[in-house]
């Protein structure tokens, strides 16, 4: 079983339980990030490093990229007193993350993904996942027209978590993911298939039967209840 951090923790039970409305609504503008370094208190250790720092903000703008998310990871770090070289890097980091998550979620839900009211908590749920080590591969499972960012937004953590136990293979998990999309569960319960893959996971119970275990009680119209009941019968063999 894989060793994960508390963020990942905290990260997955934030997303499960924020409303679905729009979370990240200010736009942060190259001259507002600019004009913040003059005023704010934690800044002022950087100052002399505010060129190459907004020098990682210009190059994300010219991209296209919404500035907020990196904005929030730029006050984060320096409420922190993260070391200037650090925070750099972190930063960079970020910008690329954030590329390829929007690449993932304009290919999954077309160009106009961008005017959505979800789009930037979409951005940094695919983020924080690919940090945290989730495979893009398995990132572009979740983001498909027929499932919605709607539900991705809420699917993708609980998801981090069940690959940070054990590796989610790809087939299985777009089987998994399609059959939890269509199926009565509520979003607010993903979070209870966490649980799940960990017992199956302690059994001993290989991550493709496990998916493809819990997609079939789900396409037969089954719940959490019929798949606990199944893993417990499997167990006992």
């Amino acid at each position: 079983m894989k060793q994960g951090s508390k963020g990942i923790v905290g990260f997955v039970l934030f997303f499960i339980l924020i409303p679905k409305t729009q979370v990240f609504s200010q736009k942060v503008t190259l001259g507002e990030i600019q004009a913040w370094f003059q005023t704010e208190p934690i800044a002022a250790p950087y100052r002399e490093a505010v060129p190459s720092i907004m020098h990682v903000f210009e190059s994300a703008s010219s991209e296209g990229l919404p500035l907020d998310l990196l904005f929030d990871k730029l006050k984060e770090g320096m409420a922190k007193q993260v070391p200037f070289s650090r925070l750099l890097s972190v930063l960079e980091g970020e910008a690329v993350r954030l590329a390829k998550v929007r690449g993932i979620l304009q290919d999954g839900f077309g160009k106009e993904v961008e005017k959505d009211p979800l789009f930037l908590q979409g951005m940094k749920v695919g983020s924080l996942a690919l940090l945290s080590g989730f495979p893009e591969e398995g990132l572009k499972v979740v983001c498909k027209p027929q499932i919605g960012i709607q539900k991705m937004v809420t699917l993708v953590p609980p998801l981090v978590e069940m690959h940070r136990i054990d590796s989610l293979p790809t087939q299985p998990l777009a089987y998994f993911v399609q059959t939890l999309s269509d199926s009565s569960i509520p979003s607010a319960q993903y979070g209870s298939f966490i649980s799940l893959y960990l017992k199956a996971t302690a059994n001993r119970i290989p991550p493709p039967d496990t998916l493809r275990l819990m997609g079939d009680i789900l396409k037969a119209g089954g719940g959490i209840l019929q798949i606990e009941r199944e893993l417990a019968r499997r167990t006992k063999r």
